[in-house]
């Protein structure tokens, strides 16, 4: 069932990089070039990520000027997400890599379309439970989709302005955060606070993912 369009707005920025040592691969032949039953849905994930991490390290630095240009990306990007969900589902690291995976939940993370991600999170939910998404990228949606609905976050991600102060966002379970956290694969809470306040301060008016 094709998921409903919605109006797009702007938001944050997250880049997340992995590097594997080359000491762990093996001396006596040359790595091998992984394979994937779907490579240009792949490759064409990966460049939209790698716009939208481009042109929003330029909004962080002069927000007026590039706003307008990132709203219209995140339209864009906010459109081929849903025909890609609604053509594949969550496909799956076989298909498309984690790499691959990580970027189709970052655009979707970026996203202004908030029904579109509510909608995307059971996909998410169960891509996870498949290996073919990183839990903690689904604590931030479970915690934005919940923020966005007016609903206290469950693992502490995301924060809002108030008179123009970062702070977190409400949170349903503060006793048992940093266990939630834990479960989740996410660092405790205090840590994580601490990062966002330092990326946000002083920053344009936008949600840490």
């Amino acid at each position: 069932m094709p998921l409903p369009r919605r109006s797009h707005r702007s938001m944050g920025a997250l880049l997340v990089l992995t590097l594997v040592p080359l000491s762990l691969r093996g001396e006596s032949e040359p790595p091998k070039e992984p394979t994937w039953s779907k490579p240009e849905l792949r490759q064409e994930l990966l460049e939209m990520r790698d716009a939208d991490q481009a042109l929003r390290a330029r909004f962080l630095t002069d927000p007026t000027t590039h706003g307008p240009e990132l709203a219209a990306l995140d339209g864009r990007h906010t459109e081929r997400a849903r025909e890609i969900l609604d053509e594949h589902g969550w496909p799956s690291v076989q298909q498309i890599g984690a790499e691959g995976s990580e970027a189709l939940w970052l655009i979707l993370q970026h996203s202004p379309d908030h029904e579109l991600q509510r909608q995307a999170l059971p996909l998410m939910k169960e891509a996870a439970n498949r290996g073919d998404l990183d839990r903690p990228s689904v604590a931030l949606t479970i915690d934005r989709v919940r923020m966005h609905a007016g609903e206290p976050q469950v693992y502490g991600s995301q924060f809002h302005q108030v008179d123009g102060e970062w702070v977190v966002w409400a949170i349903e379970d503060e006793e048992h955060l940093d266990e939630l956290r834990r479960d989740m694969g996410l660092g405790p809470f205090e840590e994580y606070r601490k990062q966002v306040l330092e990326m946000m301060s002083p920053g344009p008016e936008a949600e840490p993912d």
